[in-house]
């Protein structure tokens, strides 16, 4: 059934376009009235014959080849984010064109998904490009498909000519547009991931002296033996790095979740992400150990930063924190929402740890009004779990060296 769904070539012009030649006929022989005969004949030779090249087209390329290019991330709330599609081996008639659609739905959080529906016009050259302009209110991973169509000027007839293609993709969060300025001091309490080595039980390459090379890396016992001066050079490095303990408390009560609560979570990962690129760049010796409820990465520079990028857009809330062994670390970063309703009690059990907390409110003196659903730029359509509400928990403070809190203001529309 639904092969040949895909292969009734009329749309919704061209079903309107038979409807009334068919009519015309019809009224020309009830009333002998010669110009309906010819129009509604007239209209039936053109449909007919546009119907012939979309079938005669559809045998010549329906084993078209499409592909997702990625030249760069979708990131959320950002106006002008672009996907690509290329479509090779086809070229249409004169007066039909190809065309590209998409469908599909971002995973915005626990039983909140965003749907969408596009179709675009290729671009010709050496492969056909299909450029779709999109707006995601909120970062997460997107399933989709895509198909290939023909379609004729006059929007009459199309006709599907693949299969449609499963596709998956991110939109990544967008950094902080106004960052907090941050201060660090080397002595502050981060872990050391200096390499400590026993003497004897420190293991050494051996090669020829070069001149440069320092005298006391000049191993005296093997160049004795050898008659030839050899060097022996440690594989450890001294350079000590600063491991930077961060905490990305994905917690929220219940099983569903609302606009305000996942603006909330969008909005803390794009802080998370300020704050561990903001620090590298300004201290590249420091390293991150990143947890969230259900796992845990170490983020060494800035290249792995950015490769958990995706990771991190499809973390959503958890309704528990996922017990660990007793942290070795002596501070930690921890990020969180007003939606944490197990804040508290983790701070009192983590007292004897140095905790900073960056935590997101509901409002306040300077709240950041976001608007989750802009009808002018967004590419998904309101769904009726827009209606959900989340009330947020009462402001409280509790057991922490630092206390960082940023207001909000969601808007649905």
């Amino acid at each position: 059934m639904r092969q040949l769904l895909r292969l009734y070539p009329l749309a919704l012009t061209g079903n309107l376009a038979l409807g009334g030649s068919i009519y015309l006929l019809g009224l020309a022989y009830a009333t002998r009235n010669a110009y309906a005969l010819l129009f509604g004949l007239l209209g039936l030779v053109i449909l007919g014959a546009i119907i012939v090249f979309v079938y005669v087209q559809y045998a010549l390329y329906r084993l078209a080849e499409l592909r997702i290019i990625e030249r760069e991330r979708l990131v959320a709330r950002k106006s002008d984010s672009r996907l690509w599609f290329a479509v090779s081996g086809v070229r249409p008639m004169p007066f039909f064109r190809l065309h590209v659609g998409i469908r599909g739905h971002l995973h915005a959080g626990r039983s909140a998904d965003l749907s969408f529906a596009l179709e675009t016009v290729c671009q010709d050259g050496t492969e056909s490009l299909a450029e779709f302009v999109l707006f995601f209110p909120v970062a997460g991973e997107i399933e989709g498909t895509t198909q290939v169509l023909i379609r004729d000027i006059f929007l009459l007839t199309r006709i599907q000519l693949n299969a449609p293609m499963h596709f998956k993709t991110v939109v990544v969060p967008p950094p902080v547009p106004d960052p907090v300025p941050l201060r660090f001091e080397m002595q502050f309490n981060a872990e050391t991931g200096q390499r400590k080595s026993v003497a004897e039980e420190e293991k050494y390459y051996m090669r020829e002296y070069i001149p440069g090379d320092r005298p006391k890396d000049i191993n005296w016992k093997a160049s004795a033996r050898v008659q030839e001066l050899i060097t022996r050079i440690s594989p450890y490095s001294p350079e000590r790095t600063y491991i930077i303990c961060l905490e990305l408390r994905n917690i929220a009560p219940g099983r569903e979740d609302s606009p305000l609560s996942i603006m909330h979570l969008n909005y803390l990962k794009s802080w998370l992400l300020s704050f561990m690129l903001q620090v590298h760049r300004e201290n590249p010796a420091f390293q991150f150990f990143l947890r969230s409820a259900r796992s845990s990465c170490t983020l060494r520079n800035e290249t792995e930063i950015e490769a958990y990028v995706p990771e991190l857009a499809r973390i959503t809330y958890q309704e528990e924190w996922e017990r660990q062994v007793a942290s070795t670390h002596q501070e930690k970063f921890i990020f969180t929402t007003i939606f944490d309703h197990s804040l508290l009690t983790y701070l009192a059990e983590s007292a004897r740890i140095r905790c900073n907390v960056f935590r997101t409110t509901a409002m306040g003196k300077d709240a950041r009004l976001i608007h989750f659903y802009p009808p002018s730029e967004t590419s998904v359509r309101p769904a009726f779990w827009f209606l959900r509400r989340s009330p947020p928990r009462r402001t409280q403070k509790g057991p922490a060296v630092m206390w960082m809190d940023n207001p909000l203001k969601v808007s649905i529309f």
